[in-house]
């Protein structure tokens, strides 16, 4: 047991608490994602996943990379939107 209240030991991300940021559903659909920097669609056969060490594969978020732009990302299901 850490001694934190169970608030505390959430991470979150600092954008969340900026005035007037909005919580969105991501929509992937099924196993194919779309890179936040380009915008392109990353089809199953192309998309490249980074490693994670073993000891720590169910912790870890998956991290990917475009195979159009190379831009590394990790997909989530929610996005925080600032503006649009």
């Amino acid at each position: 047991m850490s001694g934190l209240p169970e608030s505390e030991g959430t991470q979150t991300s600092e954008l969340v608490l900026v005035d007037g940021v909005r919580e969105i559903a991501v929509p992937f659909a099924g196993s194919e994602y779309v890179c936040p920097e380009c915008e392109a669609s990353i089809p199953t056969r192309k998309q490249i996943r980074m490693a994670k060490p073993t000891k720590y594969e169910g912790q870890l978020n998956d991290v990917m990379k475009c195979p159009f732009c190379n831009f590394i990302f990790s997909p989530r299901q929610v996005a925080h939107v600032l503006r649009q």
